[in-house]
Order: C-alpha cells, then sequence, then structure tokens
C-alpha cells in the first residue's frame, strides 16, 4: 500500500514539475528558435513564407507587450520552421534532373 502510494505521488510530482519545465518557455526564447530554424531553411532553399509571417506577427505581439499571443505565435513559427526545414533536407538528398534534362 505504502510503494503504491509513493508511486502514485512520485507520478504527480513528475507531471506537475513537467508541465512547470514546459510553461517556463518564453516568446523570446521560442521565437529565437524559430529564426534560427528558419535560417537554416531558408540556407536550403526551403524556407515557407507562411513562417517569416509568423515570425513577424510575433515580434509585433511582443512589442505591444501580448505575451501569451506572442508565445502562441512562436510555437507555430517554431513548428513550421523545423517542418519546413525537414522538408528542404528531405528534397535535398533526394531529387534529381528529370530525365528528359538529361543527356
Amino acid at each position: 500500500m505504502i510503494k503504491q502510494l509513493n508511486i502514485l505521488l512520485l507520478s504527480s510530482f513528475i507531471a506537475v514539475t513537467s508541465q512547470n519545465v514546459l510553461a517556463s518557455e518564453t516568446a523570446e526564447d521560442v521565437l529565437t528558435e524559430a529564426r534560427e530554424m528558419y535560417k537554416k531553411a531558408d540556407s536550403l532553399q526551403g524556407a515557407w513564407i507562411s513562417t517569416g509571417k509568423i515570425i513577424k506577427q510575433t515580434e509585433k505581439a511582443l512589442q505591444t507587450n501580448k505575451k501569451s499571443i506572442a508565445l502562441k505565435l512562436a510555437k507555430k513559427a517554431r513548428k513550421e520552421a523545423r517542418l519546413s526545414y525537414e522538408q528542404a533536407s528531405e528534397q535535398l538528398q533526394n531529387w534529381s534532373e528529370p530525365s528528359y534534362i538529361r543527356k
């Protein structure tokens, strides 16, 4: 019985702690990550236009002190930037000239 209670308490503690760690992300930090990933995707010529627009919206939300909106937008930008980088990397590895262009 005591073992089960200890396991339950430990599980609850881990759940609360992990939520607090996730909640501690700031819009500024997430935006920095999004910008870095966006630059990586852009270096492969694969950055999405929508991601750049979301980054600008995030910056505007931060300037007007709308922190919760800025955080949501920054997370969306980070996700899109990561996906665009993955897409560009995959296309770079798998692309080849069509047969009608090759001589």
